[in-house]
């Protein structure tokens, strides 16, 4: 529902426009003009409603039979309804649907996405941190040169831990324990031939011989419309050894080919890595790319396995050019 209307919907009873949260925004447009004390999100994950067999077109018994939802027209999807046909008298597709949460296909994690950065609107937000200058990093020395790296990129944590939920109904069971390599913390910084990545984990880090194992995609043009979901470059999508590893181009849709390599130590629960800046089209002028990290994906191709397996760190952004993120 948008601009005082109801787009027409499909057999699905969707639109083409059921993953955008054009309605949702304009809640939030309206919320921060009024700019309240409090604003109430209602809906996360109900995904079920009550589904009624139409006994009677007649449009005042509905509405007196459900008193709860004062005003409302009985209808299916918007449609005049039958004597026979099944009806909803709440939420029970994606387009009818209050849940913000996350889904597989549809909207994804859209709305999820949505309702942080207009909470964020609402409620202010730190100042970003600047960037550090440059720092020629020593992958054979210590980690703690990268101690005075600034900013740090942080991911939450504890959501590595397996999954076994039973589901409503017959939908389950959903389980998932692809869970491995949780993202704590993470930095850049550069030189003038690598750009140097760090990453630290909750607990140390699996065997680099691991499927999929601390993928770092780049997005070094920053134009979506380039590469596999806007990422040009992946690292350690072929780890060669202890000390070695590929950085591979997109060449189109899911597919990846070797340009060079880079170097890396992981110990403990932190890794680093020495990538040259000619490899990943960086090395001459302003340095400012996305970055992302993750770890143990299942390799389908499809952006949602960045959420729905092994973990990730939400996509960063390096700019050094204002000397910000």
């Amino acid at each position: 529902y948008h601009n005082g209307h109801q787009p027409e919907t499909d057999q699905y009873d969707v639109t083409p426009y059921t993953h955008m949260g054009l309605h949702f925004q304009e809640q939030w447009r309206r919320a921060l003009e009024v700019d309240p004390e409090f604003i109430f999100i209602t809906g996360w994950n109900e995904w079920t409603a009550g589904g009624q067999i139409c006994d009677t077109t007649d449009q005042d018994v509905l509405r007196d039979r459900w008193s709860f939802f004062p005003g409302a027209r009985m209808s299916r999807a918007g449609k005049p309804l039958k004597v026979g046909d099944i009806y909803f008298i709440d939420q029970y597709n994606q387009e009818f649907s209050r849940d913000a949460e996350p889904m597989r296909g549809g909207h994804t994690d859209n709305y999820y996405y949505q309702m942080i950065a207009n909470i964020r609107r609402y409620k202010g937000v730190r100042p970003l941190p600047p960037a550090s200058g440059p720092q020629t990093i020593d992958l054979a020395g210590p980690f703690a040169q990268w101690e005075g790296v600034t900013p740090e990129y942080r991911d939450h944590l504890f959501d590595t831990l397996p999954r076994n939920e039973p589901g409503w109904g017959c939908a389950g069971p959903y389980i998932n324990t692809t869970g491995r390599n949780e993202f704590v913390a993470l930095k850049v910084t550069y030189d003038v031939d690598h750009v140097y990545f760090y990453a630290r984990t909750r607990a140390p880090i699996t065997p680099y011989t691991d499927p999929f194992w601390m993928l770092l995609f780049l997005n070094t043009d920053q134009d979506k419309r380039t590469g596999w979901e806007g990422y040009n470059y992946v690292i350690n999508m072929g780890v060669l050894d202890s000390a070695r590893t590929t950085v591979k181009v997109n060449t189109s849709g899911w597919a990846w080919r070797e340009v060079g390599t880079a170097r890396y130590r992981a110990a403990g629960n932190q890794l680093m890595l020495a990538v040259p800046r000619h490899v990943i089209g960086l090395a001459q002028g302003s340095l400012a790319f996305d970055f992302h990290w993750v770890d143990n994906i299942r390799g389908l191709g499809k952006i949602e396995d960045f959420f729905l397996n092994g973990d990730g760190a939400p996509p960063r952004r390096f700019d050094y050019r204002y000397r910000g993120t």
